[in-house]
């Protein structure tokens, strides 16, 4: 297996549990960590950040930033890194995974209601994953 696994992060709390679940599997296994976020229209950072924060700065930058600050805290030793990205999350992330020992993401992200069991980038990344 690689020394790294890749979760990918939207701001949902899917995502978030994902996130906390690959940190827990990387300091298990000695791996890195590399937390991917796929920039959303700057709308889409209303909702997700404090009021205010979405004016300043990098928002994508900062949520992703903002969502590891804990899993440093609860990980000392593990080596977390972040990548904000203008690539659609499935892509990025199915580039992000030639590279890594495990891809871990969230059942569903902010545009899943019910009808489906799934996300919309875990429905692409299943049609576009390889098997090794």
């Amino acid at each position: 297996m690689s020394s790294r696994i890749v979760a990918g992060f939207d701001g949902s709390a899917a995502s978030l549990a994902a996130v906390r679940f690959a940190a827990a599997a990387a300091a298990a296994a000695g791996a890195a960590l590399r937390v991917l976020h796929s920039r959303l229209p700057i709308a889409g950072y209303t909702l997700l950040l404090p009021a205010g924060r979405v004016a300043r700065g990098d928002p994508a930058r900062w949520l992703v930033e903002r969502a590891c600050d804990a899993l440093r805290h609860d990980y000392p030793g593990l080596d977390v890194s972040t990548v904000a990205t203008d690539v659609g999350a499935a892509v990025a992330l199915l580039r992000a995974s030639r590279s890594a020992g495990a891809l871990v993401i969230g059942r569903t992200g902010h545009g899943t209601g019910r009808r489906s069991p799934v996300g919309s980038t875990a429905r692409r990344l299943t049609a576009g994953a390889s098997a090794r």
